[in-house]
């Protein structure tokens, strides 16, 4: 009775699963092309303010090594996010091929789609307030997509893992 049911969720997981491994891999390609070619946020029409310049010409100058360092810890965090990204997707996969896996993968969807929601949340109200309006709702528009694929797996992984729970136990 419960095998249609598990199948479809079976083949959600995976999908959800396979999206998250996606998002991820865009997010490093993102960040490797705002690290190669620069920011693509305009202040003020594109125009920089000549104090905000020179401060900016200042801090380079004599603080490269802090800058090198910043730019470092930044990506490394891009790439531990899309590690533990590519985690989840291939945990969510392989569960849903029928290979028992444990909670752990499900926790850490959850709290990165906390961490998408405050995304999308900041990205909507950044679009308010600059002139690149446009650029950060497409931003948002894509990490609300992320935070939804994030919603789907957590659903579907909870929903298979009760539902071959209760198959193992013969019910």
């Amino acid at each position: 009775m419960d095998e249609p049911r598990l199948r479809r969720y079976r083949d959600m997981l995976s999908t959800s699963g396979l999206a998250i491994i996606v998002f991820g891999l865009w997010d490093m390609a993102k960040a490797f092309l705002a690290s190669v070619y620069g920011s693509s946020l305009r202040v003020n029409g594109g125009q920089l303010s000549a104090e905000v310049e020179s401060t900016l010409r200042a801090l380079r100058d004599s603080h490269r090594t802090f800058l090198v360092i910043a730019l470092s810890v930044v990506l490394l965090f891009v790439l531990l996010a899309g590690v533990l990204r590519f985690y989840v997707g291939l945990c969510a996969h392989a569960e849903a091929r029928g290979k028992r896996k444990s909670w752990a993968y499900v926790i850490i969807a959850g709290v990165m789609a906390a961490m998408s929601a405050t995304l999308v949340v900041m990205g909507l109200l950044a679009a308010g307030s600059t002139d690149n309006a446009l650029g950060f709702l497409a931003a948002g528009l894509i990490e609300l997509t992320s935070l939804l694929a994030y919603v789907d797996l957590i659903r579907s992984a909870v929903v298979v893992k009760r539902l071959t729970r209760r198959q193992r136990q013969g019910r």
